[in-house]
């Protein structure tokens, strides 16, 4: 298996569009007066004191994360050692990491392990003052929620094409709250064809495949992106995606100390690993973005073999 491989399973429902208006600003930081949220229609309990106020940075509506995070019924954990923040529900979360514009989701059910998107930039990092976080209202996004805006009132409420989970245990934090549920826009589809329906565009998928391959499953989700994995006895053994557009689509944010890049032809692939041998490729081609990963670490022989052999199935 990867050595000190860490694949975090990113999980993302649509990422929605959102703008702040009306905002009065002031200095360090600026303020937007004597805020007012809801979460679902019930008001988030907002102190005096500037740490539990509302402000904008870049255009985005900054607010206190734990409060808003909290009545949206999640668990917030705080690791003061590399001051980052994980926003919990069960088999789903959220991370963030103060000073740094990017924000994961990610979903830890064994079953959907390894579901990743790529990390999400909305123009403003997360900011510690006076031992309070503030993130940008619109990450909520990454956990099913969308939210609207009039002067210095932001409103919350599920996505709307959201559809609630039960409840999992939450993991012990400092405060144990009931979770709620996140909506999973991720669907698993019978066949190729039906994968091909609801994304609009063909899914390349792997001829050459590996002796023990038992399993091939056939993801696609609401926002864009489309997966095929293939699964031995042991789970799983490669992943496949593919999206419209350019980047880096894998989920998979680990800093690998071997990248190479090849090209053999026209197009030019990305190789990340190590000496023990490589676990992930990404290239662009005709308008799509690419990533195949492996579980164990292959050759770039290998690698390239199981890229050259991808097709459009009839």
């Amino acid at each position: 298996m990867k050595n000190g491989k860490m694949m975090l399973t990113a999980l993302l429902a649509a990422v929605l569009a959102w703008e702040t208006a009306g905002f009065a600003l002031a200095d360090e930081p600026p303020r937007a007066g004597a805020p007012e949220i809801t979460v679902n229609g019930e008001t988030v309990e907002l102190a005096d004191s500037l740490p539990e106020r509302l402000f904008e940075e870049n255009g985005q509506a900054m607010v206190p994360l734990r409060a808003v995070a909290e009545k949206m019924g999640y668990t917030v954990l705080w690791n003061g050692e590399d001051q980052s923040v994980r926003v919990v529900n069960g088999s789903w979360e959220a991370r963030l990491t103060i000073g740094e514009d990017s924000y994961t989701g990610v979903n830890n059910d064994p079953e959907m392990a390894g579901v990743a998107l790529p990390q999400q930039h909305y123009g403003a990092a997360p900011q510690l003052i006076e031992g309070t976080t503030y993130a940008p209202a619109q990450m909520f996004a990454l956990l099913g929620w969308e939210n609207e805006s009039v002067g210095q009132f932001l409103h919350f409420k599920p996505a709307a094409s959201a559809e609630k989970e039960p409840a999992a245990e939450p993991e012990t934090a400092d405060e144990n709250e009931p979770v709620a549920g996140m909506p999973n826009p991720f669907t698993e589809y019978d066949n190729p064809a039906a994968l091909t329906e609801q994304m609009g565009f063909q899914m390349m998928e792997i001829g050459a495949l590996p002796e023990d391959i038992t399993e091939t499953v056939y993801i696609g989700s609401n926002f864009g992106l489309a997966q095929v994995l293939y699964l031995n006895e042991d789970g799983e053994c490669l992943r496949l995606r593919q999206e419209e557009g350019s980047g880096d689509i894998s989920g998979d944010y680990n800093d690998y100390p071997k990248v190479k890049t090849v090209t053999p032809g026209a197009v030019t692939y990305t190789l990340k690993g190590g000496a023990e041998g490589y676990y992930l490729a990404l290239w662009e081609d005709q308008g799509y973005a690419f990533s195949l990963s492996s579980e164990e670490a292959v050759s770039e022989v290998e690698i390239m073999a199981y890229i050259d052999s991808l097709y459009v199935r009839e």
